[in-house]
């Protein structure tokens, strides 16, 4: 057994049954934030196996003030919401996306919301430009990210304990909660909640807000149109 496993268990043994981590250690440097996160994982099988001791060093790299973007971006879901989502308010998409993606013609929501938390999977944002490097490269469609969510649900039954997740807005007859599927309907747009407001990107005024989940829920005009929210996809 090596040293590291050996240590991780005997530590785990003062921390059995326990979830804790810190988040956001904040730094000024060239990378602009480096995060120590601690974790412990919830007991699933033998204790002293299931909960071992995890310690992640990550270094989140984020885009320059000159708008060049982080070709290395991290995600952990467990930890995603240590990110600083305020530092992006006001920004536009040219500051987020190094794949040069930026017409604001085009619906930014969904890549916004993929860069910020790691979502490589699905059609991205090189597939539109062509440019960039691949491994950066985020999601920009919402019914993707709406499938991946492990649980979905009306916003208004979402509980109470849920404070990091993501926030979804169409008309109900897009989505069929039972199959976790959205239809690919222009009307959709996606946002992350934390701690009581929305982040999103606001393609009519082309930079990032926040909002009330009641304001939010206003995004579209209609009798239709209900909140919908995810849980992170892994």
């Amino acid at each position: 057994m090596g040293v590291f496993s050996a240590l991780a268990i005997e530590v785990s043994a003062l921390f059995a049954r326990l979830y804790f981590r810190v988040c956001s250690i904040p730094w000024d440097g060239p990378m602009k934030r480096v995060r120590l996160i601690v974790t412990c994982q919830p007991p699933r099988l033998a204790p002293g196996i299931s909960e071992l001791l995890h310690i992640h060093l990550m270094h989140g790299l984020v885009p320059s003030p000159q708008g060049k973007a982080s070709n290395r971006e991290w995600r952990d879901p467990m930890v995603a919401c240590s990110v600083n989502l305020k530092q992006y308010l006001g920004d536009h998409i040219s500051k987020i996306c190094a794949n040069d993606y930026h017409r604001n013609s085009d619906n930014h929501c969904a890549h916004f919301v993929s860069h910020v938390l790691g979502f490589r999977f699905g059609f991205k944002c090189r597939n539109m430009s062509g440019k960039g490097d691949s491994a950066s490269a985020a999601n920009i469609r919402v019914h993707e990210i709406f499938s991946r969510c492990p649980d979905v649900g009306e916003w208004a039954k979402k509980p109470t304990s849920t404070t990091f997740c993501l926030a979804f807005v169409t008309g109900a007859s897009n989505v069929d909660l039972n199959t976790k599927q959205m239809r690919n309907h222009p009307r959709k747009h996606i946002g992350i909640f934390h701690n009581g407001m929305i982040f999103h990107y606001s393609n009519s005024r082309d930079k990032v807000v926040e909002q009330t989940p009641t304001a939010f829920a206003k995004h579209y005009s209609g009798s239709d149109i209900e909140v919908f929210y995810g849980t992170m996809p892994v």
